[in-house]
């Protein structure tokens, strides 16, 4: 600790105007402390001094994601209307993902790819090639993040890909699945050792709506893409045996004892067309 205090100290930067909103000196003639651009400036020299950053989220970008929920329940609205201002919802919600707040970086990638969302549901941008390119780059910032869900909609996306927007990418789709299945398996084991020390913590339960178990489709479908291959993935038939194991397993503890036979027969077959090596003779 003594020695990241040491080198704040030494720095031109200071942590406390990150947390006080003060200004240092070369910029005290520019922004005031409430400038998302001074604060960008101040989270990047953050970045490159602290080992802690990841833990860290501006509060200057929270205190905008909160407008814009205060925005959508009415708290800036008429007495009366269940109308709101959007523009301005949206506005405070772009602000914050600029400011690196995950909600808001995942939010505002399932706004402009469309999908169901709890902030701002009936906000709609216009389909575009441009927006929907928009939405990838902040869902790959919202996986960068560690925003579970943003693999998987990532991985299902480069997998089939979008017509006319994106070619189905396997590469990029097993890259994804892979760091979804990850995050995953972690989060279910931390949540079985939280349950075996009595601990509970209501962010994962909330991410863990669905048991891991059960998403054994998705482990089977990156199996089937390392056997198949194609649409640049090499065949791994090992690893896609060895996922379809994995599968079984998940399905024989989700009850579904037939599914798990299937997905054993596949191991089987993946195995079968590993090539065997060549014994050299002499």
């Amino acid at each position: 600790m003594n020695f990241y205090v040491s080198i704040l100290k030494d720095s031109v930067f200071n942590i406390d105007d990150v947390y006080n909103a003060q200004l240092p000196d070369n910029y005290k003639n520019s922004h005031r402390p409430s400038s998302v651009m001074l604060e960008k400036v101040e989270l990047e020299k953050f970045q490159q001094i602290s080992a802690c950053y990841d833990k860290y989220e501006s509060i200057l970008g929270q205190i905008h994601l909160e407008m814009c929920k205060y925005y959508q329940v009415g708290r800036f609205s008429e007495l009366g209307s269940e109308e709101f201002d959007q523009t301005s919802a949206i506005y405070h919600l772009d602000l914050a993902a600029e400011l690196c707040v995950t909600e808001a970086i995942f939010a505002l990638a399932k706004i402009y790819l469309d999908l169901p969302r709890d902030l701002l549901p009936n906000y709609h941008a216009p389909a575009s090639k441009e927006l929907f390119q928009k939405g990838l780059e902040l869902m790959a910032r919202a996986s960068e993040c560690l925003e579970i869900e943003a693999n998987l909609y990532l991985a299902q996306t480069y997998d089939r890909g979008s017509l006319g927007s994106l070619e189905p990418d396997w590469k990029q789709a097993a890259e994804y699945y892979e760091k979804y299945i990850r995050l995953r398996e972690k989060e279910s084991n931390d949540i079985d050792e939280d349950s075996e020390t009595s601990e509970s913590n209501p962010r994962k339960l909330v991410d863990s709506a669905v048991p891991f178990h059960d998403q054994h489709d998705v482990v089977a479908r990156l199996a089937t893409l390392y056997k198949t291959g194609g649409n640049n993935l090499s065949c791994n038939y090992q690893r896609a045996g060895d996922l379809f194991t994995k599968a079984a397993e998940m399905a024989t503890a989700a009850m579904k004892g037939r599914l798990a036979n299937k997905y054993y027969g596949a191991a089987e077959e993946a195995y079968g067309m590993e090539p065997e090596e060549e014994t050299v003779t002499n």
